[in-house]
């Protein structure tokens, strides 16, 4: 078997396993000491790695704090089409078939040299992201790899909202005793910090936006071949919850929005709200301080939805 086999270095891997199948566990924040959390103030990734179950399995967790929302960062990581753009080591990245709003089918090919042996392989992955609770899990499909599992964890660190405590977990197994163990220890040890200080740098770029703007409106045309989200008025299918407080963050789902955030308008009654997140199937906006029950609704240039009720809850109600 050649040496450029393509076992597994990387760089990209994202998705997360069944916490049965890990045998290292990330902290959650409510677990993470006085000392981790100085640590990941202060601009550090922590990070564990373990041999798995079987000889060739190796498996870890990379953690740290993102100058980003949790939706933002989120969106970062589902980049399929431009990951290659700022992943390490990942030479070519696709999505393959957007099969519902929430799983995608996606491709990657990385290429490396890791202390002098080459690297070469390709998989095709499963992600599935559940946009409410900021979790995005993945399972390998085909490819050259045996298995390569993992997941995305996004918990907001600040009352603001403006950072997020990111997880990142991985088993890779490369499913051929011909790597040798130093490069196998590699493709986990130091990639995984390698990985979230992209996605921290990917996050503040100046050109962000635009392209994942893009991947939303590529995403919209994989869903609906025939035409675009602009063609028709948006459409309010539902709401991550009726009830809320001033300050928490409402995600709005349904279709025909927009994934650019100059072409969409939520009102609450009259007034306008501030929007953190849009893609042409979800916006996530921030309930402001004197924000009263109502009528929410979605405008674009196409039109306007049709109205669901928000109730507004304050701790003194």
């Amino acid at each position: 078997m050649n040496r450029s086999f393509t076992a597994a270095i990387t760089a990209f891997v994202l998705l997360a396993v069944a916490s049965s199948a890990l045998a290292i566990e990330a902290p959650t924040k409510d677990k993470l000491t006085d000392e981790q959390k100085r640590k990941l103030e202060a601009g550090e990734i922590l990070t564990a790695t373990e041999v798995a179950a079987g000889v060739l399995a190796r498996t870890g967790y990379a953690i740290a704090i993102v100058d980003a929302a949790p939706m933002r960062a989120l969106a970062c990581v589902t980049s399929y089409d431009t990951l290659s753009t700022f992943m390490p080591n990942l030479w070519g990245s696709r999505i393959i078939d957007q099969v519902s709003r929430d799983v995608t089918k996606y491709e990657g090919i990385v290429k490396a040299d890791i202390i002098g042996f080459s690297i070469e392989y390709r998989y095709v992955n499963r992600a599935v992201q559940d946009l409410v609770n900021y979790t995005v899990t993945w399972d390998l499909l085909e490819g050259d790899l045996r298995r390569n599992e993992g997941s995305w964890k996004f918990v907001p660190w600040n009352e603001a909202g403006t950072k997020t405590l990111v997880t990142y977990q991985l088993l890779l197994d490369v499913g051929t005793a011909l790597i040798p163990e130093p490069v196998q220890e590699y493709m986990i040890g130091e990639n995984l910090p390698a990985v979230l200080r992209a996605v921290k740098e990917e996050v503040s770029s100046a050109d962000y936006d635009a392209r994942t703007n893009e991947l939303s409106r590529r995403r919209e045309r994989l869903l609906n071949p025939g035409g675009t989200a602009d063609d028709s008025p948006p459409n309010i299918e539902r709401i991550s919850r009726q009830n809320v407080k001033p300050g928490e963050v409402l995600y709005i789902f349904g279709r025909h929005f927009s994934a650019d955030q100059n072409n969409v308008i939520v009102f609450l009654g009259d007034s306008s709200v501030r929007i953190l997140r849009t893609t042409t199937t979800v916006i996530a906006v921030e309930i402001p301080a004197d924000a009263q029950s109502g009528q929410l609704t979605v405008r674009t240039e196409a039109g306007e939805s049709a109205a669901v009720r928000v109730n507004i809850v304050r701790e003194d109600d």
